[in-house]
């Protein structure tokens, strides 16, 4: 069955899930092809209706999304507004409105840099309007933020800060921006030359000055040192010539944010170091400091995700690089030189042994379960604790598809009052209790102990309904390739869109919503537009927030 929908839901769920189908898929959506202009066929409809309609309805979906930082991929954001400013039903009037909302949510390079990106795919040359919103965006700035911004990075997605200011001839009054532009424009001598006696100015080319030494320097101490006072807060902002520095690190780590810090483990235990000493110390600090971790709204995916490709010393490497290094290593010929040599394994990741750290990032995973805010929903969960269960995720290799189920559960139960967990077993259902204080890993041993035979996904709906137990959402997890594995007799009784629907009329609950996590593969088989059921294709640190926001009616 299809669902007609409007043009205003389409827009809504392209920027929460990059489709305008009720489907979520993990992994980069630009390796879905999800970005092009024929995927966001809702620009065109919003455009030719009541644009004074469509206005008010663009400004509280864009402006309440950015401000509320929900979206999953911000990205999403910048390609919609691309399409809507280059669609051929736009007009002068509806670009200009469109052009200040880009504005209005640029808040970084990246922001800026994405857009372009997006809109230099689709159409090209640019106008008028794209001219004054990056004329807008660099002078706006205060002069010092300014040149802090130009010098955090050269380029972004292939366009240069160079690119920018040559499109927009731009002119100012200030002196100490003029100087920042004639050195994006001309270089450091230039900018020298038009400083004067401007005092802004002078800070602005002290500023260049020290980040020339810092990125040109093989003194660790004085990089170390630079570190701190020029606030370098990146890892890709670390000198290529001393990324291997330990003095560096040490210096640096205590300005990473935790999910920079986090994705750095791997490459710090693989340098050696974090054996005990001044990095592990810091690091654990960091871990272990509550107050930081609340204070970084992380969601508790985040360490998690972290914590297991820590556990197994990275993640995994790419396919195309193993196959690359074994077609570099030639095998026939070193055999002949030493009959007992022995083929490497490319994809071997030695796992961590630094049992402080991850005791460290396993408290920070407990701490970051109070980040989480409650959906005020009453939700029914039901597992797949089966052996195919124990296969790797897609997306997220380090975690095996039980592991997410019970992950995402356990983050919901942490959360909410109102969440009862159940094993999938056959045609019924195997209740889990649940106590208060119950940890992770109680819970996946629970999980894995319950009951358990084939996946039925109608079986928790009847269930539910025989109960006469009322819900909010439903959240059934698992591998829907298992179907296959049934009996026709089994395979020919489950329908669960029919017992979904027997449930709400049974309840008199129109309004429940129905989510269904295929975890390792990306085939979908209950998304048929209908905008209370929700699809989920692999495992990454989206699909949780994917589940909040889709609770929450949000999409």
């Amino acid at each position: 069955m299809s669902h007609k929908l409007t043009p205003e839901i389409r827009l809504k769920r392209f920027l929460y899930l990059s489709r305008e189908d009720s489907v979520f898929v993990s992994g980069n959506p630009e390796k879905h092809n999800y970005y092009k202009v024929e995927k966001l066929t809702c620009a065109s409809d919003l455009l030719k209706d009541d644009f004074e309609k469509s206005k008010d309805f663009l400004t509280n979906l864009f402006v309440n999304a950015e401000s509320d930082r929900i979206l999953p991929r911000r990205e999403a954001l910048f390609f919609a507004l691309a399409c809507l400013i280059t669609n051929e039903n736009a007009k002068d009037n509806q670009r200009h409105f469109l052009y200040s909302l880009v504005l209005n949510m640029c808040r970084s390079n990246e922001d800026l840099f994405t857009f372009i990106k997006f809109l230099s795919k689709i159409k090209k040359p640019f106008s008028s309007g794209v001219t004054k919103i990056v004329s807008a965006y660099y002078l706006r700035q205060d002069p010092i933020d300014l040149v802090k911004c130009v010098l955090e990075s050269n380029s972004y997605h292939g366009w240069t800060h160079k690119d920018l200011i040559k499109l927009i001839h731009c002119k100012t009054d200030n002196q100490a921006i003029e100087v920042i532009i004639k050195y994006i424009l001309y270089g450091k001598k230039k900018a020298e030359e038009a400083v004067g006696d401007d005092p802004t100015a002078l800070k602005a080319i002290s500023y260049i000055q020290q980040m020339k030494e810092y990125k040109t320097s093989n003194d660790v101490q004085k990089v170390a040192e630079f570190i701190p006072a020029l606030n370098i807060k990146h890892v890709w902002q670390i000198p290529p010539s001393l990324i291997k520095s330990q003095v560096v690190w040490a210096a640096i780590i205590p300005q990473l944010s935790l999910n920079d810090l986090i994705a750095s483990l791997p490459k710090l235990y693989r340098m050696g170091f974090l054996k005990s000493g001044p990095i592990q110390t810091k690091i654990i600090d960091i871990f272990c400091n509550n107050e930081a971790i609340r204070a970084s709204n992380l969601h508790p995916v985040e360490f998690y995700i972290g914590l297991k490709n820590f556990e197994k010393g990275g993640k995994p490497k790419d396919p195309h690089l193993i196959k690359y290094l074994e077609s570099k290593e030639d095998v026939e010929a070193k055999i002949l030189a030493d009959p007992e040599y022995k083929k490497p394994n490319f994809a071997h990741q030695e796992p961590a042994k630094c049992t402080p750290v991850i005791n460290a990032l396993q408290r920070a995973l407990s701490s970051s379960y109070g980040n989480l805010k409650p959906v005020n929903k009453r939700i029914l969960v039901s597992i797949d604790a089966s052996e195919k269960m124990n296969e790797p995720c897609l997306t997220t290799k380090n975690v095996t598809c039980l592991e997410a189920a019970v992950f995402i559960t356990y983050s919901l139960f942490k959360a909410n009052k109102i969440v009862t967990v159940v094993v999938f077993n056959g045609t019924n259902v195997t209740p889990v209790p649940l106590e208060k204080n119950i940890t992770l890993a109680h819970f996946y041993k629970k999980v894995k102990e319950a009951k358990h035979s084939a996946t039925i996904w109608s079986a928790p709906l009847e269930w539910a309904a025989e109960e006469r137990k009322p819900f909010d959402v439903f959240i059934l997890m698992g591998l829907r390739s298992n179907l296959v594995d049934l009996p026709k007799e089994l395979r020919e009784i489950d329908k669960p869109k029919e017992a979904f629907s027997s449930y709400m009329q049974k309840m008199n609950l129109p309004y429940v919503r129905l989510v269904v996590c295929s975890l390792s593969v990306h085939n979908t088989y209950f998304s048929d537009g209908a905008t209370n059921i929700l699809d989920i294709c692999g495992f990454d640190k989206n699909v949780p927030n994917i589940i909040d926001t889709f609770c929450r009616n949000l999409f």
